[in-house]
């Protein structure tokens, strides 16, 4: 941990930079509010439908399942664009603020270790469709 300290007159001040980060990561949770996900999201599934086009089946999966999933390949990986490139690098926060803002807006959303596990899975078309898009910039 982190501490500094400072005299003022005959007091010590002990400051806690590790404290006050947390504190104002919490307080940042609070205050700022996520950009429109939903609406990035519907322009990140196009784009990912546009670059797996051939590769994805009738339900938008890039391999067959045994039980149908609740969201498909497709989905997830756009969800994950989303998520870099809005610069959410939280997982927690990330899946928080889909179940609380966004839950009338993406109600096939998968258990988050479900969600986790296929979309690290996915990692390899998720990077294609990155490289894509930054060489289009």
């Amino acid at each position: 941990m982190l501490k500094r300290m400072l005299r003022i007159g005959q007091k010590k001040v002990v400051q806690t930079t590790e404290y006050q980060y947390i504190v104002d990561i919490n307080n940042d949770k609070n205050i700022y509010i996520m950009h429109d996900l939903s609406s990035n999201f519907q322009k990140f599934y196009k784009i990912t439908k546009e670059a797996l086009g051939k590769d994805l089946n009738k339900d938008g999966n890039l391999q067959s399942y045994s039980y149908k999933p609740k969201m498909s390949d497709a989905r997830i990986i756009a969800l994950s664009l989303c998520c870099e490139a809005l610069g959410i690098d939280s997982e927690n926060y990330f899946w928080s603020k889909l179940q609380s803002d966004y839950a009338s807006k993406f109600p096939d959303l998968p258990h988050r270790t479900n969600f986790n596990r296929r979309r690290k899975r996915l990692a390899n078309f998720i990077h294609l469709i990155t490289r894509r898009l930054s060489s289009r910039l």
